[in-house]
């Protein structure tokens, strides 16, 4: 048929979605390869905060987004004090941070 529009059978579909699949997967690996890890995270906010990890009561560190950011949320508690702190996930650089009294 002249003009029709050929369309690719099954197995084009199926390799095209395990290609995107693999690419994208590789892309999002690559980027969290880059990234400090949540242990650093941690050890950055302990630091700025002058307070050692034997001081601390409970803590916690996820990875999220801040204002289209990969960053690290990091919060923690010392017999007195609330922190918590929004942490660069790739540069580690502090971009929020608070400190309060319980």
């Amino acid at each position: 048929m002249a003009g029709s529009i050929k369309r690719p059978g099954l197995i084009g579909v199926v390799a095209l979605v395990l290609a995107w699949g693999l690419f994208y997967g590789l892309a999002a690996e690559a980027a969290a390869a880059t990234y400090i890890g949540e242990a650093k995270a941690e050890a950055i906010a302990l630091a700025h905060a002058q307070v050692s990890k034997s001081e601390v009561r409970g803590s916690k560190v996820k990875l999220d987004s801040h204002r289209g950011k990969a960053t690290y949320e990091v919060e923690f508690d010392t017999a007195s004090m609330e922190y918590e702190y929004e942490i660069d996930a790739v540069t580690g650089e502090i971009l929020e941070y608070e400190a309060d009294r319980h």
